[in-house]
């Protein structure tokens, strides 16, 4: 493909070719030389030459050199919660030049105003200090002057409707797949497709640091929140004492978890995965690491029966579809005994409710089946084991990571949530507003199961990972999830089917 040098150099930034082409700085060119170009603050050395057209084409002989001016903050540094401190000691070993994030897409059909939009984004980041963070090489973080929130605009309403379509996928993953510098930028940038008809689509990457699957809906509600208001005129912000910052919770996490009770909590975990065997997947040979998405729903029947089973067995709908996932599990793996992470939100509804941030634990939680073992008994073990782990989840993350690593054992692989909608759909005069989340790579995750109780039923998005499980491996798996939601309910005290 032949690039202008600005349309190359913005190519290797990892950006759309159509943003922001007058904020690159060239050298001066000429015929094969290599030739330095920087952009936001990033260098990169490019070769150009130019071909009988007289056309600039580029090729990136380097990867990007970070520019001497963008040093990290002085500022002073920022107390983190345990989930951050883990988190950004995973990030910075990283060699695979990825990120863990999370992205919260929202729909809004109707006229959407822009301008307002961006405004609404700019004041939600000067009043939360999280959104702010970065993380220096050492470990510790800082907060930097709000410059504004990052929301790049492309307009693709004069494209046809499939066209359109296509070309939002192909953008909204490059912004997907796109690494975060954590000492150097904001840890959350926003993409806002125009399409046809009317149709916006506002993406959302947060990095897992600065916000969790859980809270992004938080983050939605108040951006539409604060986007109604600043259409209806201007209104004096809240004080710095009235937004209720991420702090807070890291000092009362922080006032939960002396010396002595963290050593109790290690000893707790460290015998709830004692004898297990890690889930450890082969990596497809010609398979590149990366994530893919997709969604399933789970019809009016199936959603009946899972219900119908829950209440006959005495637990809820979660651990109800937790049970025929894990039975789908062990059928895959050929295994009868495992672990699935499940987040678990720390978050004060009561107290917390409109403070911003990464909230959530990963709880280890271990399903096993003998020869014996029913349906009933299989989710009153996950169900009691769920609960346990509730009550012990205050557990540090990296402490989790030293006893798992202790035991020969890795993270677990396969996650399952259950996400209710919101209370209060959000309302915004001139629009219908439709939102979902989705999450991010992780070398150490092959499959995440998203479960969505929403007003239409059951919707579940999955997150693959590219590299351990193909397409077709994940129709067999969730074609056997549903025949075995059939088989609990016909059957609740029959035998689980053997792996």
């Amino acid at each position: 493909m032949v690039f202008t040098q600005k349309e190359a150099v913005l190519k290797a930034a990892g950006v759309g070719l159509a943003e922001g082409l007058d904020e690159v700085q060239l050298s001066e060119i000429a015929i094969n030389r290599q030739t330095l170009a920087s952009y936001r603050g990033l260098t990169y050395r490019v070769i150009s030459t130019f071909n009988d057209a007289h056309a600039v084409t580029v090729a990136v002989a380097d990867p990007p050199q970070a520019a001497i001016a963008s040093a990290p903050s002085p500022a002073t540094p920022v107390a983190l919660s345990h989930f951050q401190e883990g988190l950004c000691l995973n990030e910075l070993a990283r060699l695979d030049g990825r990120s863990y994030a999370l992205t919260h897409r929202i729909r809004l059909r109707g006229t959407l105003d822009v301008s307002a939009l961006r405004n609404a984004m700019d004041i939600l980041d000067r009043q939360h200090d999280v959104l702010r963070l970065g993380f220096r090489g050492d470990g510790t973080g800082f907060t930097r002057p709000s410059t504004g929130a990052s929301l790049t605009v492309i307009a693709l309403d004069a494209l046809a409707p499939e066209a359109a379509d296509e070309q939002a996928e192909t953008l909204s993953r490059d912004r997907v797949e796109r690494h975060y510098l954590l000492d150097r930028e904001p840890l959350y940038r926003a993409l806002l497709l125009l399409l046809p008809e009317r149709v916006n689509l506002l993406f959302i990457n947060f990095h897992h640091l600065v916000m969790d699957c859980f809270c992004s809906f938080d983050y939605a509600n108040a951006l539409m929140k604060t986007y109604h208001l600043v259409q209806q005129g201007p209104t004096p912000e809240p004080g710095d004492d009235e937004v209720p910052q991420y702090a807070a919770f890291v000092a009362r996490q922080r006032d939960r978890l002396p010396p002595d009770r963290i050593a109790r909590l290690q000893r707790y975990w460290a015998e709830q995965l004692a004898g297990t065997t890690p889930v450890l997947l082969p990596a497809k040979p010609a398979a590149e690491p990366g994530v893919s998405h997709s969604d399933f729903r789970i019809g009016d029947q199936e959603c009946a029966l899972i219900e119908a089973y829950s209440r006959r067995a005495g637990v809820t709908t979660f651990i109800g579809l937790l049970s025929a996932l894990q039975a789908a599990l062990f059928w895959w793996l050929k295994r009868s005994d495992m672990i699935v992470g499940i987040p678990f939100s720390l978050k004060d509804r009561t107290t917390e409710a409109r403070m911003l941030g990464p909230f959530v634990n990963l709880l280890p939680i271990r399903g096993a089946a003998t020869e014996q073992t029913t349906w009933v008994d299989l989710s009153h073990g996950l169900r009691k084991a769920l609960f346990d782990a509730i009550d012990h989840h205050d557990i540090p993350p990296v402490s989790l990571a030293s006893i798992s690593k202790a035991n020969g054992q890795q993270p677990a692989r396969v996650i399952c949530q259950l996400i209710y909608a919101p209370e209060g759909e959000i309302t915004v005069p001139d629009l219908e507003v439709e939102r979902g989340v989705f999450d991010g790579y992780d070398a150490k995750q092959a499959l995440v199961f998203t479960f969505f109780r929403e007003s239409s039923g059951l919707r579940c998005a999955v997150t693959r990972n590219t590299q351990f499980v193909d397409p077709d491996e994940l129709d067999r798996l969730i074609g056997r999830f549903l025949e075995l939601v059939a088989q609990m309910y016909t059957a609740p005290d029959g035998l689980v089917p053997p792996p």
